[in-house]
């Protein structure tokens, strides 16, 4: 066990919880998932004609391989790979995107978690509030007690003071 300086054990209160499910049970967390979804789509919808469109220039490009000179070929190729690169790097501005557009989306939804929180923590008199878990689900915390649970997991005590429970 650990100990901070200045705190000791009796003084130290520390509560957690599941960001995740306190996401998940707010009605904008899926609406802004919605959103996503359709911007995705979009993009996804776009990436996959342009790279029909590269498919079909390769297909192409192999039928009149043979009646091409080296010069040729060669500027075929690179004009190819060059268009390849290209696919390849609105791939990872579309990745890129999304990310800035779930954050920007998400933003004032984690501000509203994260006021919601304090004031939790503030009202329970916490000096820490842990994360229960990974953004993928898998657990932080190694033990903790069914007493414990009752205890400090704020978790419905955050949604609660968001859906003004």
């Amino acid at each position: 066990m650990f100990l901070l300086p200045g705190l000791s054990q009796a003084q130290l209160r520390i509560g957690y919880m599941s960001p995740q499910k306190v996401l998940n049970a707010l009605p904008e967390t899926s609406a802004i998932q919605k959103k996503l979804n359709t911007y995705l789509q979009q993009k996804q919808a776009d990436f996959s004609k342009k790279q029909a469109d590269l498919q079909s220039q390769v297909e192409t490009y192999q039928k009149k391989k043979a009646s091409l000179s080296k010069e040729e070929d060669q500027k075929e190729q690179q004009r190819l790979t060059k268009i390849n690169q290209s696919l390849d790097q609105y791939r990872q501005q579309i990745s890129q995107d999304l990310q800035k557009k779930r954050s920007q989306l998400l933003g004032p939804v984690l501000d509203k978690v994260n006021g919601a929180i304090k004031d939790v923590a503030d009202s329970m008199k916490l000096d820490f509030v842990f994360n229960k878990e990974t953004d993928q689900g898998e657990s932080i915390l190694m033990y903790v007690s069914q007493t414990g649970e009752q205890k400090y997991d704020i978790t419905q005590k955050v949604i609660d003071k968001l859906t003004n429970k």
